[in-house]
């Protein structure tokens, strides 16, 4: 036999995403940081600066790993760029409001500090872009704000710094830098502060700018970016409003006539394009200005799907040419966030409750699973419901009026869900009604006249309406009790005894509905199935193979037609009985051929070889047999699809987690 471990585990998720994230420990204390590689060894490297402080800090990466941050006695920075960069020397722009200063800085290669130049203003700097807007492959910087005397541009000429006023006695909030008019030169996008309009200069070839017209927001914007976003070739203007992110698509002749807004509910603080899911279309993230919380928002072809990760208290963020985010933390922390497109591999899903009974079910028609558990520790029903590149979106509670441990979900449609949740042995069902589209939902409360053991809906084939099929047990008797639906509330309809004291049971639906229970019949354990036919009367077969060993039910699973399960006969062997009562015969102790297991499946046993078991076809059509997991640490498994990948999905007992284990 074959015994394998799927721990450790590749990744951790939160709970409405997935993201791979690698924590970098830096230095408390500073607000905002420049990604940039600054020992030409083309891994990325932190300059981290605050505008309050009068040192920065650099942290130097060796491989995968940062060296011990090293501190910098300068003056205030408050933004900082790079510059120029001529074969392996790199030099670096800052500006500080406090000292009215734009500096010229270089590192060495163990991240030592040097200024070069210097230039003192006579107002307060605090917005720093640099762009080659000459095209003579050399960066020129760009310098406003909004108690900033106008734009000025710098050039490095020779060994100096050299100043040009592009507008003068004016306040500009923020400038972007893009060729708007598609001549071959970079041109100016900027907020006019006092006026509350973008500004456009135009570039006549020699990096000379002159103002061209205003466009108007209806707004008030701040942080500015001038990109195409939507792939037509055309630049486009996206800036931060106090409720989301405003955007004009370009033309052929950069109109900007027609503004539309993405609203987030918060105020962005900034926001950068990146492809972060590798979809091929730029999205957007967005940082919070009052939480510093990190929502993206992700292209699709109809517009923006909103995305928030658990991720809160950052204070500034930057992407890297590879889509990876990085991000500050107020604690000291940079986070960096991969993207990835989808699940994959073995990860888990982190909950804050506890998860005593997990099923999966699909809203809609695409292939990402949802799921639903009970949380007894908040006496409630969670939902977790998943989109399109969008998995583990988010998690909804329901409130429940008490405790149980079991979980029944009926499809009525795409989007209408029904959850009966019950105890067995008890006699209260409670049935929480979800209209996933207009999200609407209805609790009822049904008490059955005997304990309930098990529960299957089934659409009536008169009347179109649920019935609901209850397993029950008396200490006299057996049987199967069916409440049906008239006028959207259920009544009783009927009992039909089955046997005295069967022992164990099993529900199938199909179409005819059939309980499989174990009854000990002259002296020896049988296995029945009764199956109650639509045209009325019902019927009894027995499905017992072998008389000489105890017969006893595994946990029922079902892989292909909801009647089709499993029952271990002695230790070593399972059967599957199908819908029509034929059984096939699969041993768990030694290889055999067998053609008709074409998939995977998946056992629960008891007995001797208690465990998880999977059993898959090899290349020479033998089966193996994979032992996963002890019982008694399982509580729920099945399996999940996620596009086209599968996942064996299940909880262990007494743990706040969901485990997926990729089925390659």
């Amino acid at each position: 036999m074959v015994f394998f471990s799927i721990f450790p585990l590749e990744a951790q998720t939160n709970i409405r995403g997935f993201c791979k994230t690698e924590n970098i420990k830096a230095v408390s204390g500073y607000s905002n940081f420049l990604l940039s590689n600054l020992d030409n060894d083309n891994l990325p490297d932190f300059v981290l600066f605050d505008p309050n402080k009068k040192n920065c800090t650099s942290i130097i990466s060796s491989g995968y790993r940062y060296s011990i941050p090293q501190n910098h006695r300068f003056g205030n920075i408050t933004a900082f760029k790079e510059f120029v960069k001529r074969n392996n020397f790199k030099s670096f722009l800052s500006i500080s409001r406090h000292n009215k200063a734009c500096s010229e800085i270089i590192f060495d290669r163990n991240g030592n500090l040097k200024v070069l130049n210097e230039i003192k203003f006579d107002t307060f700097p605090e917005i720093l872009k640099t762009a080659d807007a000459n095209n003579d492959f050399s960066n020129e910087a760009y310098i406003c704000g909004n108690s900033f005397n106008g734009i000025v541009k710098i050039e490095k000429k020779k060994e100096s710094l050299q100043v040009t006023q592009i507008a003068a006695n004016r306040l500009f909030s923020d400038i972007d830098i893009a060729d708007w008019d598609y001549d071959g030169n970079k041109d100016i996008c900027a907020i006019d502060f006092i006026d509350n309009e973008i500004k456009l200069f135009t570039n006549d070839g020699k990096a000379n700018f002159y103002e061209y017209r205003s466009v108007k927001t209806r707004d008030l914007p701040k942080k500015l970016k001038m990109e195409d976003i939507n792939g037509d070739k055309f630049i486009d203007i996206l800036y931060a409003a106090p409720d989301g992110i405003g955007y004009s698509l370009g033309d052929s002749v950069s109109t900007f006539n027609k503004f539309r807004k993405i609203v987030t509910g918060f105020e962005p603080a900034d926001f950068i394009l990146k492809d972060f899911n590798n979809d091929g279309r730029k999205d957007l993230a967005v940082l919070d200005y009052q939480y510093g919380r990190l929502t993206f928002l992700f292209a699709e072809k109809s517009g923006y799907r909103n995305f928030e990760p658990d991720l809160t208290e950052y204070s500034a963020f930057a992407a890297d040419m590879f889509n990876n985010l990085f991000l500050l933390s107020k604690s000291g922390n940079i986070r960096k966030i991969s993207r990835i497109k989808g699940p994959s591999g073995n990860f888990q899903i982190l909950l804050a409750e506890s998860c005593e009974r997990l099923t999966n079910f699909n809203i809609g028609t695409d292939l990402f699973q949802d799921y639903a558990f009970i949380d007894n520790i908040n006496s409630e029903l969670k939902i977790i419901v998943s989109e399109e590149r969008r998995p583990f979106k988010s998690i909804s509670g329901y409130k429940l009026s008490s405790n149980f441990s079991r979980l029944f979900i009926f499809d009525k449609d795409s989007f209408n869900k029904e959850f009966y949740l019950y105890s067995p042995g008890e006699k209260l069902i409670e049935i929480i009604k979800v209209d996933f589209m207009r999200n609407l939902s209805k609790t009822e409360q049904l008490y059955s006249l005997y304990p309930v053991w098990d529960i299957k809906a089934v659409k009536s084939n008169i009347s179109g309406k649920t019935d609901l099929h209850l397993l029950i047990r008396d200490k006299y008797f057996t049987g199967k009790s069916v409440f049906s639906t008239r006028f959207s509330r259920f009544h009783h309809s009927q009992t039909d005894t089955l046997t005295l004291f069967p022992s164990s049971s099993a529900f199938s639906v199909s179409e005819s509905l059939s309980v499989i229970y174990k009854f000990k019949n002259k002296g020896l354990n049988r296995i029945y199935k009764t199956a109650f036919l639509p045209q009325g009367g019902k019927k009894t077969e027995d499905l017992s193979i072998n008389l000489n060993h105890n017969v006893f039910f595994t946990e029922s699973k079902s892989y292909g037609k909801s009647s089709d399960f499993f029952f271990c006969q002695s230790a070593d062997s399972v059967w599957q009985i199908l819908d029509s009562g034929k059984s096939v015969k699969m041993l768990i102790d030694r290889d055999i051929s067998d053609s008709l297991l074409i998939a995977d499946t998946f056992l629960k046993l008891e007995g001797r070889n208690k465990g998880l078991y999977k059993k898959v076809n090899s290349n020479n059509n033998e089966i193996i047999n994979i032992k996963l997991i002890e019982p008694e640490k399982i509580n729920d498994y099945f399996v999940s699809r996620f596009g086209e990948k599968y996942f064996l999905t299940f909880t262990i007992s007494s743990s706040k987690k969901i485990i997926f284990c990729e089925l390659k």
